[in-house]
């Protein structure tokens, strides 16, 4: 001990020693320690990434296993996801020996032959039983065993293929593997079946010949072909009637509309007393009084019982849409609820996107409601979308407790008190140190900080589909628009949420997409109503070639609301069929009688073309030669439409060939963008009465996975998903990849 002292006191003399100053840092010392410094950054950044993940995938497993799985989950020491599903493996998997038992059970079963009907599936229920008994090493499917095993039942209604196999393995001449055996007899199966379908369809045809065949069924209210006793509308005990089934509002409108006809009321009547379709026996029995059908008006003997009437018809129907307003979210599960009485803060599943987990909830945590208890899978942070007067505010709420089934979310005003956040319920504000932190909304007897009303079907589905990205995000999804556009983006539309609302205040693609020449326009117009589409303009645009060869682009605007429709072709006279196409839609689906067609003289609207205005009653406008700016709203609308295409294809990289699709996706943005001189409305509002929904819209470019349909059924490890990259919208739930 005594020898290393002098060692020790020189190794620390090194670093401090009294007697001298202290150490210079020299610049490579100082660059280095930087650069270190650096390095430590993004090891950090990368670890606490990992661990994000880590925690996401933790909350991803217990929220998929049943509530009695819980506890097994948080008596872990490790919260890792691996440690999870090694404690669930333990827990869950059968042993070897059970495994091994249900495989030769299930091998029993396959003994039975297939029919024709089912011989894919039992091919599918072996090959899945082989792979399954090959791996427990079982010795069944091993060899001759298995291929004799297979063929026994194969034998027993095709022995044709069955016998030379069995012939060759009891000779010896060859060795055959139970998987060979499985395919060749599914090829096989499919060849006999191929062969033999004409012949069964001609004799299915002759042995109908003269018989009396069953009545086809009529089509039901609801618009299936179906009788109304097999009706999941009409009828609520049905066979196969699903217990969760969940009725489409249209059709239920329909039906009880349809159900005012005194007529259509005791048809239904008739047939569900009755309990079953008419039958080619009943139908043929002339002799003995024919039994009127179902589905035909009752007789007038029945028209007065009233015994079991379908008057009970709407509370049937109100139940089953009952059962499917239950399984929606309701306001309070979608909204954030300033609570006095609560000790946590408590958020539910529909928060689970906005809830980061910080640490795991142990075996007795849980939160009361009533005399019920219910389980605390995590604790974490989360954010609430407030407001302050007209801007948003984002509130960060730590230890907040996620209860997946809870029938709310829940701020504590307790906890908010012992940061220094109280509430006022006069002036309806969270305020801290006079300063108010957010507004409150009182609802229903209730005060929130975050309110999304769930009342009607529409309601519910706007809540429920609302995307929260920052703001520079959706400034690229809406091809680069402007910074106002962007934080008008809220109020003019539905399904937006910023997480932030910082923008750059400068963007690359912007400044090399919108660089233009300024002119200044008057042309406004003698006569005018504030009506949309009772004036329109129109313009050509000539392109390069695009992939399929198209090479014009025609757009219609409303003067009034700015609403766009484009068109691409590719020769120049076809120009006048999709604008006399486009004014027969707006009149259709619009409801609006255009009177005013502006452009600027283009030769190619033809004498008919105009002749076909003047007949329909529309006055055509024609801007004086080589006079544009006269053409001014076709040539502002124009050009975002293009200036937006052009952000869109340099911005993603995309070849130019492609511009057919880019334009058309720019016009789809354009048209659910606010704009100023809307006063922050957007063109698809004014037109069509209602804010749009773009809770479905990307990023422009962005990489996309479809589902391959033409995989054959046999090639089960197959990739499933095709690889591309969204280049439109033909719909919102249609994309074009």
């Amino acid at each position: 001990m005594s020898s290393s002292k002098p060692i020790i006191k020189a190794r620390v003399y090194d670093y401090i020693d009294p007697t001298k100053d202290s150490r210079t840092i020299t610049d490579a010392a100082r660059e280095e320690h930087k650069w270190k410094r650096e390095d430590y950054k993004e090891d950090k950044k990368e670890y606490d990434r990992q661990i994000r993940e880590l925690n996401d995938l933790s909350s991803l497993v217990e929220d998929s296993v049943s509530q009695p799985l819980l506890p097994l989950l948080r008596k872990i020491e490790d919260s890792h996801p691996y440690a999870q599903l090694r404690a669930l493996k333990a827990r869950l998997q059968p042993s070897i020996s059970t495994q091994q038992e249900f495989v030769l059970n299930k091998l029993r079963e396959l003994e039975k032959p297939p029919t024709a009907q089912n011989t894919e599936k039992w091919l599918t229920q072996w090959e899945e039983c082989m792979f399954k008994a090959r791996s427990l090493s079982l010795s069944d499917v091993e060899g001759s065993r298995g291929v004799n095993a297979f063929l026994k039942p194969i034998m027993q209604h095709d022995s044709e293929y069955a016998s030379p196999i069995l012939r060759k393995l009891r000779l010896g001449t060859k060795t055959l593997d139970v998987s060979d055996v499985i395919v060749d007899y599914r090829e096989h199966a499919r060849q006999k079946q191929a062969l033999t379908t004409n012949k069964t369809r001609a004799t299915f045809a002759a042995t109908l010949r003269g018989e009396e065949q069953p009545q086809k069924p009529p089509k039901c209210l609801c618009g299936l072909p179906h009788w109304y006793i097999h009706c999941f509308y009409l009828n609520q005990n049905a066979p196969d009637r699903p217990t969760d089934f969940k009725p489409n509002k249209k059709v239920q409108d329909k039906i009880l509309k349809l159900m005012k006809n005194d007529k259509i009321k005791a048809q239904v009547e008739t047939a569900l007393k009755r309990g079953s379709p008419p039958t080619p026996y009943t139908q043929g029995n002339k002799g003995k009084g024919k039994e009127p059908k179902p589905d035909a008006p009752a007789s007038e003997d029945n028209s007065n019982d009233e015994q079991g009437s379908i008057k009970s018809f709407p509370a049937i129907v109100a139940q089953s849409f009952a059962t499917q307003r239950d399984s929606r979210p309701t306001t309070l599960e979608l909204s954030w609820i300033a609570d006095t009485g609560t000790t946590h803060h408590v958020c539910n599943r529909y928060m689970r996107k906005r809830f980061t987990k910080t640490r795991n909830a142990g075996p007795d945590d849980f939160v009361i409601c009533g005399n019920t208890r219910m389980p605390i899978k995590s604790f974490g942070n989360i954010t609430v979308n407030a407001r302050n007067g007209k801007k948003s505010k984002v509130i960060t709420l730590r230890d907040v407790a996620y209860v997946p089934s809870f029938m709310g979310n829940l701020v504590s005003i307790a906890k908010c008190n012992e940061k220094g956040v109280h509430m006022d319920t006069k002036s309806l504000r969270l305020y801290k140190d006079n300063t108010t932190v957010c507004v409150l909304i009182p609802s229903e007897g209730q005060f929130f900080l975050e309110l999304h009303q769930a009342e009607s079907s529409s309601a519910i589905t706007s809540a429920a589909t609302i995307r929260s990205l920052p703001a520079e995000q959706w400034h690229r999804v809406f091809a680069h628009a402007n910074h106002h556009a962007i934080k008008a983006l809220p109020m003019a539309i539905t399904g937006v949420e910023f997480t932030n609302d910082i923008m750059s205040t400068h963007c690359d693609v912007c400044a090399r997409a919108k660089a233009h020449q300024l002119i200044v326009r008057d042309s406004s117009p003698e006569e005018d109503r504030n009506e949309p589409f009772f004036r329109v303009s129109s313009d050509l645009i000539q392109m390069t070639p695009a992939y399929n060869q198209h090479e014009w682009i025609t757009h219609v605007e409303c003067t009034k609301s700015n609403y766009v429709f484009t068109r691409t072709y590719m020769l120049k006279s076809d120009c006048n069929t999709l604008i006399l196409d486009i004014l027969s839609m707006i009149e259709r689906r619009f409801d609006a009688l255009t009177a005013f067609f502006r452009t600027d003289g283009e030769r190619s609207l033809n004498t008919a073309f105009k002749a076909e205005l003047k007949r329909r009653g529309i006055t055509i406008e024609v801007s004086a030669p080589y006079t544009p700016a006269q053409n001014g709203h076709a040539e502002r609308t124009g050009q975002p439409i293009i200036i937006k295409a052009r952000a869109i294809r340099i911005g993603v990289n995309l070849p130019e060939r492609l511009w057919l699709e880019i334009v058309l996706a720019a016009t789809y943005i354009h048209n659910r963008t606010p704009s100023k001189v809307l006063k922050w409305k957007t063109p698809f509002e004014l037109a069509h009465g209602t804010k749009p929904n773009v809770a479905h819209m990307r990023v422009y470019g962005c990489k996309a996975y479809a589902l391959n349909k033409n995989i054959p059924r046999s090639e089960k490890l197959q990739e499933r998903a095709l690889v591309g990259y969204l280049v439109g919208y033909d719909s919102t739930n249609i994309y074009r990849i």
